[in-house]
């Protein structure tokens, strides 16, 4: 019993030797790694982080790969700026425009408008009293005419023919009447100068214009 008992521990032995030289063994054959390094596995965790311009445009220049180092303040895109360039020469020319328009409703118009408009207005009158003599002329003719046919002593025609001048020259009392309004609205609104709120319009729409330059000029790289 004694001798199986030594016989075991004996085997026991040699088995755990050869346990332990297995697992030795190719730690041994490995190169070991240079000391100034460490070699580990696992993951690396990193920040995406997405760049995006704050203005649209065709990319002309990529300065930077992935994986490249940047710091605050680097170029690392460049776009075209033509339509952006584009837009700020629309907004300047708007906006001459606009002051242009203000400065002309400020200062009312000018002596030399106010006459031409006045003359304009004379010559309307003009036309339309001559059309109002014409047209009491038709009217004469027309009655004259009607009553020859009445005591058949005249024609259907020349009655049908002063009925037609008669219409025609009604209804270029009414185009004459027109024209005299319109002109003397005209006249009018020439010597009382813009209303407060064109005034106002117009700034309006100056200060809108300068707000779209600001923010162009702001887009501008």
């Amino acid at each position: 019993m004694t001798l199986h008992h030594s016989r075991h521990r004996s085997t026991t032995a040699i088995a755990a030797l050869a346990i332990c030289a297995a697992a030795l063994a190719p730690a041994g054959c490995r190169e070991k790694p240079p000391a100034d390094r460490v070699r580990v596995s696992g993951y690396v965790e990193a920040t995406e982080v997405r760049v995006a311009p704050e203005v649209g445009g065709r990319l002309i220049d990529l300065k930077v790969a992935e994986g490249d180092r940047v710091k605050a303040g680097d170029v690392i895109a460049q776009l075209d700026t033509a339509d952006i360039t584009l837009a700020l020469q629309r907004a300047a020319a708007e906006r001459l425009g606009a002051d242009a328009q203000l400065r002309l409703l400020v200062a009312g118009a000018r002596q030399e408008d106010i006459r031409q408009a006045e003359a304009q207005l004379a010559a309307a009158e003009a036309d339309l009293a001559a059309s109002r003599q014409e047209l009491v002329s038709a009217e004469r003719d027309l009655t004259r005419f009607e009553s020859l046919l009445t005591s058949n002593s005249g024609a259907e025609k020349p009655r049908d023919d002063a009925a037609t001048r008669r219409d025609v020259t009604r209804d270029r009392v009414k185009a004459g009447e027109q024209r005299v309004r319109a002109a003397a609205e005209t006249v009018a609104r020439l010597k009382a100068g813009a209303r407060r709120e064109e005034i106002d319009a117009a700034r309006a729409r100056l200060a809108g214009v300068d707000i779209d330059l600001m923010r162009i000029d702001f887009d501008m790289p």
